[in-house]
């Protein structure tokens, strides 16, 4: 995310929120809500003295700045030329914040389903049919070995690597809730969840009915052979 590898206690973090158009700098944190101070691009060093009140749950993009040396930074899509620091601001360590924006939108999740569903029974696996085993353990259903296809445009274009998702399976045998942890391009992560939604719809034509709710996460590698 950042061009530059440094480290310093001082680091600062600038968020943009889904209601704000601006880049916020961080000041303070309460465990909910965030106390920022509008920051003005190109010069960090120019910042509204007003206080604003950011919930941490309206949080969009996060730009960790490590030390204070970074002239361009990356937010999303978008690369923002900020000039270097000319003075410090102080900033508690937030550490639901410092860190990759990818961890921290997998925190989200994990905490949103467990919220939504209570006790999860954890699976993480590489193998979708051992996590279909463990679900139908104390089932009298039986059910047929899945292999997920590998599309013929990732073959054609030579398209290898992982892709990783996770997903709840309902008492009834639904999945809901499927999050793309990391995405494989030429329709490998779509093959995927299209696999798991036929094992869903199998579980529901034999009568599955569950006491646990599961929550699956599931790396699958797409290997060209040949």
């Amino acid at each position: 995310m950042l061009n530059e590898n440094q480290t310093n206690t001082e680091d600062i973090i600038i968020v943009k929120a889904n209601h704000l158009k601006g880049y916020y700098v961080i000041a303070g944190y309460d465990g909910n809500s965030i106390i920022t101070k509008e920051v003005i691009p190109p010069d960090l060093s120019n910042c509204d003295d007003s206080s604003i009140t950011i919930l941490k749950d309206s949080v969009s993009d996060f730009i960790w700045v490590k030390g204070k040396t970074y002239q361009t930074l990356k937010m999303g899509d978008s690369q923002i030329p900020f000039r270097k620091l000319k003075k410090r601001f102080s900033c508690e360590k937030i550490e639901l914040l410092q860190t990759d924006i990818n961890v921290l939108n997998e925190q989200k999740y994990m905490e949103e389903i467990t919220f939504k569903y209570g006790e999860l029974v954890i699976c993480k696996t590489t193998d979708l049919n051992k996590a279909i085993a463990l679900i139908t353990s104390n089932q009298n259903i039986s059910m047929p070995t899945l292999t997920v296809n590998y599309p013929i445009v990732a073959r054609e274009n030579n398209i290898s690597g992982v892709t990783r998702i996770g997903f709840v399976i309902t008492k009834n045998g639904s999945i809901d809730d499927i999050h793309v942890f990391q995405r494989l391009g030429g329709g490998c992560t779509e093959s995927l969840i299209s696999t798991v939604n036929s094992m869903s719809n199998q579980l529901k034509q034999k009568g599955y009915n569950n006491t646990k709710i599961y929550y699956i996460e599931l790396t699958f590698s797409f290997i060209l052979i040949g």
